[in-house]
């Protein structure tokens, strides 16, 4: 096993949580029928075990999931709330938005933007006025933003997306940490940028997790974790320079653009996170465990509050005894009476 980064091969493990579930977020009862029969024959949990590298601190999983499975999950399953449709305010692509506005005097007007991994086209949306704007989303939110008058191809990225076509900038927000074959990812996003073109990363800061002890980006459709000195070293390794690394809360937005020189590294590397991280999740967990033990809890005496995707592992990652739940709770009214894969507990509306 080496690093999918710098392939080195010191190689330390994290932590490992068996029998972690493919499919994490809530669905709806017809929904959870299709999902029963495409997962009839094939894998429904796989051992999350996460590692890291010590030479250039990157954080991976060690047994890749079955790609073809999450793939079609994705395509078939992704429920995440359309910022184009009210009430709901997307909270974390206004934070990119307002960065990448802070950052427009990199791009010329009218440049050529492709976003990959648009859902519904949100972000491009907004910046239409001012570039001429393309998508690319293989889930049903690509059909959204399309009612809406946007150019989005409804597929994954890969080599042959688009044709020949370039782009003066390309946006992958939260694409690269599902992504097992990082080097050739760049390569076909190389293949789609213009000369002098700009690449924006978006992906968790994983040393924002590691320092909490709280395990929330951890699943098995994240397969890679970036903090500041891994991703400019996998950059780096690509031949791609950084121009402008900012921090939003638990994320890290990335600028870059393809340099033909060789590049150095800046950014410092530090394992201080990865070690404390176990210490720190256990310490939660013992808390939780006293809390429950101190307050008596009985079956459907708790209430969690948030349906994410998260809401899963955090059941998995502290051990909480399912029967304690008496149901899930969610802003989002488009769950309501979803429940979760294998958890008979349905969501509520707040």
């Amino acid at each position: 096993m080496k690093c999918p980064v710098c392939k080195s091969l010191e190689i330390k493990e994290l932590f490992l949580k068996k029998n972690f579930p493919y499919f994490t977020s809530p669905l709806s009862s017809q929904k959870l029928n299709k999902l029963n029969k495409i997962l009839k024959n094939k894998k429904k949990t796989q051992d999350l075990n996460v590692v890291y590298c010590i030479s250039c601190t990157h954080v991976f999983l060690k047994n890749i999931p079955d790609t073809k499975t999450l793939n079609e999950l994705y395509n078939k399953f992704y429920n995440y709330p359309s910022p184009l449709k009210k009430g709901f305010e997307p909270t974390r692509d206004n934070k990119f938005l307002k960065i990448f506005n802070e950052q427009k005097k990199m791009f010329k007007s009218q440049s050529k933007v492709l976003e990959i991994g648009c859902f519904d086209g949100y972000i491009l949306s907004k910046i239409k006025s001012q570039f001429n704007v393309h998508g690319c989303d293989p889930s049903p939110g690509a059909l959204i933003g399309r009612k809406q008058g946007l150019n989005i191809e409804r597929s994954f990225f890969g080599k042959d997306t688009f044709g020949k076509k370039t782009f003066d900038v390309i946006i992958a927000r939260h694409i690269i940490e599902h992504i097992s074959d990082l080097d050739n990812f760049l390569k076909n996003l190389t293949s789609k940028i213009s000369k002098h073109g700009k690449l924006i990363l978006e992906m968790p800061n994983i040393n924002f997790f590691l320092k909490s002890g709280l395990p929330s980006v951890f699943s098995l459709q994240h397969i890679q974790y970036f903090n500041h000195s891994s991703i400019e070293k996998l950059l780096a390794n690509n031949g791609f320079k950084i121009l402008k690394l900012k921090y939003s809360d638990d994320n890290l937005i990335i600028f870059s653009q393809k340099s033909e020189i060789k590049i150095k590294t800046k950014y410092k590397k530090s394992l201080y996170f990865h070690k404390r991280f176990i210490k720190k999740q256990k310490l939660i967990e013992k808390k939780i465990s006293v809390y429950f033990t101190k307050n008596s809890i009985k079956k459907n005496q708790m209430v969690i509050w948030g349906a994410g995707g998260f809401g899963v592992g955090f059941l998995k990652f502290f051990n909480i005894n399912l029967n304690l739940i008496k149901h899930f709770v969610d802003i989002d009214k488009e769950k309501t009476n979803c429940k979760y894969y294998g958890i008979k507990k349905r969501i509520f509306p707040s």
